[in-house]
């Protein structure tokens, strides 16, 4: 089964690239992939304009970090403090760097009160806590988050989502990959999206670009007074849905074009009915998710071999895939 095919993504430094997907999407390949954790049965993968091979994979790999909810990547029986200064050693960390960087994670991750206590004893969300301490060990220019937010509590989750946008992003300007299929996460931090359906980027961009794009018309709630069945064919867009909200106020919703709203407000005015508001309503990203997946569903899949092929070049400043004629 052929897992990734014609993958191409293009993020620009110091934004969080949302990379979404239903479970078996194959997400965690990708991320896998760019994380020197598995290689490709064809295809090649480029880090930093560099191709990435048997004699550069440590040097470039050490500007990657990777965070994911495995628990079991730690050591119980040691502390949390232990933990760090294990993988610090790992990363080739002096002992005295060593320590000055793990007191400094601790404290940007308010974990100093219990870093000291058995890893067993802590709770999901402050392992989740330890597992982004690690990755930033070795200061890494590119950060991959696969499912980071999966076992973690509303707090926890939006703890996180700030520490990733205020603190990893706009302070630190990191690059960020976030593996998610929970969307209205994505929503709150993704800067630009990829779905990702049975191997392939379905589309990409920012959300108002994906809004633009799927929708081609624009959806509207105006709510009105003195609203009346009849005054719906005289109208030069037919509402989708009518709501009553009380005796005297209606909620309209309208999918039209955006030159389309002005004659029908002065269409709904001239037959009596008063506008108190109105409002855009952007599609949602759960609403691009769906169209763009039942579109692809629709469509035959193209042939292809059983390997697992991908190509991705990543840089400080943006990735590129696929045919490999974009700028890095």
């Amino acid at each position: 089964m052929q897992a990734l095919r014609d993958i191409s993504i293009s993020i620009d430094r110091g934004q969080v690239f949302g990379l979404l997907g239903s479970n078996g999407a194959g997400k965690t390949t990708l991320v896998k992939l760019i994380a020197g954790l598995i290689t490709a049965d064809s295809g090649k993968i480029q880090l930093f304009n560099e191709p990435v091979d048997e004699s550069n994979l440590q040097i470039i790999l050490s500007h990657v970090g990777l965070v994911t909810n495995n628990e079991r990547t730690f050591y119980w029986r040691l502390s949390g403090r232990q933990n760090l200064d294990f993988f610090a050693i790992l990363n080739d960390l002096s002992p005295g760097i060593r320590k000055k960087k793990i007191c400094k994670l601790l404290n940007q991750l308010e974990l100093d009160d219990i870093a000291d206590r058995p890893f067993m004893t802590y709770s999901t969300g402050q392992k989740q806590r330890f597992a982004i301490a690690r990755s930033l060990l070795n200061d890494p220019r590119i950060l991959l988050f696969d499912e980071a937010t999966a076992n973690l509590d509303p707090l926890s989750t939006k703890k996180l989502l700030a520490f990733v946008k205020n603190i990893l992003v706009e302070e630190k300007r990191k690059t960020i990959v976030w593996c998610t299929h929970n969307l209205a996460e994505a929503e709150r931090v993704c800067d630009n999206i990829a779905i990702l359906h049975e191997g392939r980027i379905l589309i990409q961009g920012t959300l108002e670009e994906l809004q633009h794009r799927l929708s081609g018309t624009t959806k509207f709630s105006i709510t009105v007074r003195n609203w009346r069945n009849s005054v719906a064919q005289a109208l030069p867009v037919s509402p989708v849905s009518v709501a009553r909200e009380n005796d005297a106020q209606c909620q309209l919703s309208f999918q039209c074009r955006e030159d389309e709203l002005p004659p029908l407000l002065r269409t709904l005015l001239a037959n009596g009915v008063d506008v108190f508001r109105c409002a855009r309503m952007d599609l949602q990203l759960e609403e691009i998710f769906e169209k763009e997946i039942l579109r692809k569903d629709k469509q035959s899949s193209p042939p292809g071999d059983d390997s697992r092929c991908v190509q991705i070049r990543l840089s400080s400043i943006a990735t590129q895939g696929s045919s490999g004629t974009g700028t890095a």
